[in-house]
């Protein structure tokens, strides 16, 4: 006997053959020769006691003995999963496609799946929160129900994920105007004026505004406390001039890219026209930190 085989386990259950989701009914088969099989064999007796009430009843036993080889009808539950699937994406939820299972698992529009569950149950809609399986933020909802409880669940479903959203937005736009520490306030003061002086230096040197600004120390100190400090400016009004420094940073190191890789396709050529866009990135810099300093004055956030 090859010693893979020796210590082969082979489990089936008739669940979905059968279309009997929920019965637990199937088998496990191990070799008798398999050194632990009698410690495995007492382990599973032990397992079907204590979790007795979520095994086969003795009727089924008895019927899968009759019809174990019979294969049902899989088009009825196709049906169901497809007008499932693309009712819920067709509202806005993200869901994978379940290719055999008689549920589907999609993400909730909000965080905490088990108040999305009692969401859903004010619709008429009952579901089970995601995180009973070791999946939070996500919600199980059965197939093995009629069509036309799939048809009549889908408004229930788009109401819930509406209501979800508008109470999410409506807590995004609290928390966006919160007032953040002046601490941290200075501190974003401090970013603007690295920034500036970078700019500043490539307007009155021989280093141009772009690369000054992207590879001058200022510059480099406030990326560095952007990521350092945003944790303290999230949840505020702040957290949006945070976004807004990080941003023209990491755009402007894209813009330069491109144009880096312009001149390298078209074999130094491209030097010849390569001042223009880098001069419009010099502008734009100009513009992102001026406007953006400018609204921190004005206590405002900025528009991301």
């Amino acid at each position: 006997m090859p010693p893979l085989v020796t210590r082969s386990i082979v489990a089936t259950s008739w669940s979905k053959s059968l279309a009997i989701p929920g019965e637990r009914i199937g088998y496990l088969a191990f070799s008798p020769r398999m050194p632990e099989a009698a410690e495995l064999f007492e382990a599973c007796t032990f397992t079907s006691r204590v979790l007795g009430f979520v095994n086969a009843p003795a009727l089924w036993q008895w019927v899968v003995a009759e019809v174990g080889d019979q294969v049902i009808d899989v088009a009825p539950y196709r049906e169901k999963r497809d007008l499932m699937y693309e009712g819920l994406t067709r509202i806005g939820y993200q869901c994978v496609k379940p290719q055999g299972a008689f549920y589907v698992f999609p993400r909730t529009p909000i965080d905490d799946d088990v108040a999305f569950v009692r969401l859903l149950a004010e619709e008429g809609v009952l579901t089970v929160p995601g995180s009973g399986f070791g999946m939070p933020g996500h919600i199980r909802i059965s197939l093995t129900v009629e069509r036309e409880t799939v048809v009549r669940g889908l408004p229930g479903f788009e109401h819930a994920f509406r209501k979800a959203r508008a109470a999410g937005d409506m807590a995004t736009e609290v928390a966006s105007t919160a007032e953040p520490a002046e601490s941290i306030v200075t501190v974003t003061h401090v970013i603007y004026g690295l920034h500036a002086f970078s700019l500043v230096t490539g307007i009155i040197t021989a280093a141009s505004i772009v690369f000054a600004f992207l590879t001058g120390w200022p510059s480099i100190i406030a990326v560095i406390l952007n990521y350092v400090k945003r944790r303290e400016a999230r949840g505020t009004w702040l957290a949006s001039h945070f976004r807004w420094q990080i941003r023209t940073f990491w755009f402007g190191v894209l813009w330069v890219a491109l144009c880096g890789f312009f001149v390298l396709a078209t074999l130094g050529v491209g030097l010849l026209v390569a001042w223009l866009p880098l001069g419009v990135v010099g502008l734009w810099f100009i513009y992102r930190i001026a406007s953006g300093w400018l609204r921190l004055k004005e206590r405002r956030p900025m528009y991301v």
